[in-house]
């Protein structure tokens, strides 16, 4: 294992699918939401495993995460 911080950038804008996305990425096992910038636009993660194949994994499913928030929302 090789714990850290990695960064998201999300296509989100509403609070309430910003609070949605946060949720989803704390119920994923072994990680959570350290902080959210100011302008809401980029979420700092702390996973339990950052190494290349797991940090892509992780992001791929916040991305799909927030696609189907997208979908949803429109």
């Amino acid at each position: 294992m090789n714990p850290g911080l990695l960064s998201y950038e999300t296509r989100l804008t509403s609070d309430w699918a910003i609070t949605f996305l946060t949720i989803l990425i704390i119920i994923t096992p072994g990680s959570t939401v350290i902080r959210i910038s100011q302008d809401s636009k980029k979420f700092f993660i702390h996973s339990i495993d950052v190494s290349e194949k797991e940090k892509d994994s992780l992001l791929r499913s916040i991305k799909h995460y927030e696609d189907l928030i997208l979908e949803v929302s429109r």
